[in-house]
């Protein structure tokens, strides 16, 4: 079963892991500030939080931006409208790439203005997006809120931004802990923050057995609408602190994570490679870390994506489509906004055709290719 969330190789290692996750062996607060701190630099202190999105909360708050006018891609996930309404963010959308997927900096450069408080800049599925060429464009009194929740670490196993005033991090992208995030800022001390303390929820444990081939699967077959509903339920809106069984399950995953990603990349290209044959329009990935590998429907069979994504679960082969309800197709945001998604023709070709394609870093080229034989299959029933 090939999954695109992360899921656990089935190894003594990474049951083990699990175990001391839960044993609160290691994996306190210092000891995880300290591995990330490593690769950050002295300039940066570090919090953990709840998930990626709170962490956006908290560099609003911490920089003031609330009532300011920050731009944003319109290739991005609807949940941060929330999030804008709750700090009455004037937003300012800017067009995709329709090469890359991250914000276009020609679009960029048309509606940048003095107005401008923020910049939030998305590394879209593991794809850096230079934040010097964003630089040049908004000045340096510009704050830019560099997301990293795509690109953990980067294709050599560097970090994945620290360049950004302000970095967010979303752990359970890449790792098997259920949830958790980081925001780290520049010259800004936040590590002594009160946070509120929270626990680890039957939510969590669902969300940590989905990390397992065999419960995803199962989760999948009993239906996943009530769980999703139930999820949503129990997270959290204003910043909060990240549980101690997540911080422990991040700290035993995070560094083999770190150190098998360059086979990740390596497969990411063959599958890529493959997948440009069969006639899909893979996002260009010059400096990317894959956390989703994602590209194009062919063009041709733009109006049969969905179609493709279902007929491949027969084959146990489970693709998602991220984001293919962009922030500014949001019916709500629409009315209030009064957005004209027609200055919005790149992000509405790539939502339209999006397929993000299951990659993992235990994965061998046997599983690549033996997707890739599946994936033609497809094709060829579509046609």
């Amino acid at each position: 079963m090939y999954f695109v969330h992360p899921q656990i190789k089935y190894s003594k290692e990474s049951f083990l892991n699990l175990l001391y996750g839960f044993l609160n062996v290691k994996g306190s607060d210092l000891e995880l500030k300290n591995y990330f701190k490593q690769f950050l630099g002295k300039d940066f202190s570090i919090a953990f939080l709840d998930m990626g999105r709170t962490a956006f909360s908290l560099a609003v708050e911490q920089f003031n931006l609330q009532n300011s006018k920050i731009i944003f891609p319109a290739f991005l996930c609807d949940i941060f409208y929330p999030y804008i309404k709750k700090y009455n963010i004037d937003p300012v959308f800017v067009d995709a790439d329709i090469n890359n997927f991250n914000m276009s900096l020609e679009d960029l450069k048309n509606k940048y203005s003095p107005k401008i408080k923020a910049v939030f800049v998305v590394h879209t599925f593991g794809e850096y997006l230079p934040i010097n060429k964003v630089r040049e464009i908004v000045g340096d009194k510009t704050i830019i809120i560099e997301d990293c929740a795509h690109r953990l670490f980067g294709p050599q196993g560097d970090i994945g931004g620290k360049e950004g005033d302000a970095i967010i991090f979303s752990f359970y992208k890449h790792l098997p802990c259920a949830r958790g995030g980081a925001l780290a800022l520049r010259n800004k001390d936040i590590e002594n923050l009160q946070l509120k303390h929270t626990t680890f929820t039957m939510r969590d444990f669902l969300s940590l057995l989905n990390h397992i081939p065999f419960f995803a699967n199962l989760f999948r077959k009993l239906g996943g609408g009530a769980a999703k509903k139930y999820q949503k339920k129990e997270k959290f809106f204003e910043p909060v602190g990240l549980c101690r069984t997540s911080k422990n399950l991040t700290y035993f995953f995070v560094e083999d994570f770190r150190k098998t990603i360059e086979n990740r990349v390596y497969l990411a290209n063959v599958f890529k490679k493959e997948l440009e044959k069969l006639g899909f329009v893979m996002q260009d990935a010059e400096n990317s870390s894959f956390c989703f590998l994602s590209g194009l429907m062919p063009e041709n069979l733009a109006d049969k994506r969905d179609d493709f994504v279902v007929g491949l679960r027969k084959y146990n082969i489970f693709c998602t489509r991220i984001w293919k309800d962009p922030i500014i197709l949001n019916d709500e945001l629409i009315q209030d906004l009064k957005i004209n998604t027609s200055e919005f023709q790149n992000t509405l070709e790539i939502s339209k055709r999006i397929i993000n394609f299951p990659l993992q870093n235990h994965y061998t080229e046997k599983d690549i290719y033996k997707m890739i034989y599946f994936t033609r299959k497809q094709l060829e029933l579509l046609k």
